[in-house]
């Protein structure tokens, strides 16, 4: 074997103490086992035989013990900081016998053993605290719990048209935000609502029953709040579409996507929370729906949820047929006085859900075992008013609005069924499901 002459004569002692001194050796595969064999042989012999553990993997306090730095606030991976001698080869410094492993070496050279013929070799030196291991990712928040039922803000009281006691305020219902108006007599009220003047208590049955209004696109009339005043003994309520368009049903044009979800919110609304604001008859509550708000009433709230009513509904400029299975159809159309009102001027995209509601809900009476005089007492018709959408009047859509509003117990509680300006508004609908409308006139819906 020759080496160069320069300055390695060390190299050769090495290697000489390492072969001569008891150490027991295997090939290493090229350059790299044989640097890792020479360097395994001289810590052999470094010390008269005393194993010497030069850049040890991590240990704890010697002993050849890894320290990993485990990742805080969840699963980090942990890291182990390893140096190693020689050609990236990893060393294990074992204190007994003076035996020293070289693992690895980059050459592909098969692991090597030397054992030092000298005592007991002293304890390796303390490798390296490992790294610590990098933070683990922040474990994801648990999903929120469904929301609960119950008041969300303060009472804002202001005063009706006819001086009874406004009170407004937001619950939630089904996970649905509703807002909603109440306009009856201050005595009326529970002592938890939040009404100066308030007598009664949660859940107490009243002498009032309740028209509740669903406004149209937009929730003008929800602003307005036309059933503001007590008529026909009845007090006035106006819920809000609980999303940003304030459209109920939600949804485009005449396709109410979210009409089930909104139903059941309104029932859940007059069944379980209203009864802690106000106390009233539950056995007297009527309807009324505008533009979009009709839409809703009758392709869902009315099949749904009729059942639990049997009273009235006052449909204005606009209807839709059935859009799920009526529960109850028998018992609820025999019982419940449904008016559909339009005019002659109604938008386009309306006039012909107008016709096919009124053919949908006769039909559905005439199953349910209703005689056509039956049917023709409990629904009705008028589209004659020269107006565009909801102007019943003939004015605008507020004022139209306001106009049924106020003739609400002539037409919907056994009245005269007169409407200042129209005249008689209750045709039945049996013979008259297809009424005819003119030119269509501009106006947004509401």
């Amino acid at each position: 074997m020759i080496f160069p002459r320069h300055g390695h004569h060390v190299l050769i002692i090495l290697l000489l103490a390492g072969f001569f001194d008891g150490i027991q050796a295997r090939p290493q595969r090229g350059l790299a086992g044989i640097l890792a064999a020479a360097n395994g042989g001289a810590n052999a012999a470094n010390g008269a035989g005393t194993a010497q553990q030069q850049g040890a993997a991590p240990q704890l306090l010697g002993a050849g013990a890894q320290q990993q730095g485990a990742g805080a606030l969840g699963a980090g991976a942990s890291q182990q900081g390893v140096s190693a001698t020689g050609a990236g080869a990893l060393q294990q410094g074992a204190t007994a016998g003076g035996r020293q492993q070289s693992k690895g070496g980059t050459g592909g050279g098969v692991q090597q053993q030397a054992t030092g013929g000298g005592a007991t070799g002293a304890t390796g030196a303390t490798g390296a605290t490992g790294a610590t291991g990098a933070i683990g990712a922040t474990g994801a928040a648990g999903a929120t719990g469904a929301t609960g039922q119950g008041v969300q803000g303060a009472p804002v009281i202001t005063t009706a048209t006819d001086g009874s006691t406004i009170l407004e305020n937001t619950v939630v219902v089904n996970g649905l935000p509703l807002q909603f108006k109440i306009s009856a007599p201050a005595d009326q009220f529970t002592t938890t609502s939040g009404v100066q003047g308030a007598t009664a208590a949660e859940g107490q049955v009243g002498t009032l029953g309740m028209n509740v209004l669903l406004h149209g696109d937009g929730g003008q009339s929800f602003d307005a709040f036309p059933n503001q005043a007590v008529q026909g003994n009845l007090m006035g309520v106006v819920v809000l579409a609980p999303n940003a368009e304030k459209k109920w049903g939600g949804g485009n044009g005449v396709e109410r996507v979210d009409g089930a979800a909104h139903s059941a919110a309104v029932d859940s609304l007059i069944q379980n929370e209203l009864p802690k604001q106000v106390a009233f008859d539950k056995q007297q509550v009527f309807f009324s729906g505008v533009s979009g708000g009709a839409l809703t009433l009758s392709g869902f709230f009315m099949p749904q949820f009729g059942t639990n009513y049997k009273t009235g509904v006052m449909l204005m400029c606009a209807a839709l047929q059935p859009q799920v299975t009526f529960n109850d159809a028998a018992g609820t159309l025999a019982a419940t006085t449904i008016h559909f009102q339009s005019t002659q001027g109604e938008l386009a995209s309306l006039q012909q859900p107008f016709a096919d509601a009124l053919q949908a809900y006769s039909a559905a009476a005439t199953a349910a075992g209703l005689t056509p005089d039956q049917i023709n007492v409990k629904q009705t018709v008028n589209n004659s008013p020269q107006g565009g959408h909801c102007a019943f009047d003939g004015q605008s859509f507020a004022t139209g609005v306001q106009l049924m509003a106020d003739n609400y117990a002539n037409v919907m509680q056994g009245g005269n069924s007169d409407v200042q300006g129209i005249g008689n508004v209750r045709t039945g609908i049996v013979g008259n499901e297809n009424p005819p409308f003119g030119p269509p006139i501009a106006q947004v819906v509401k």
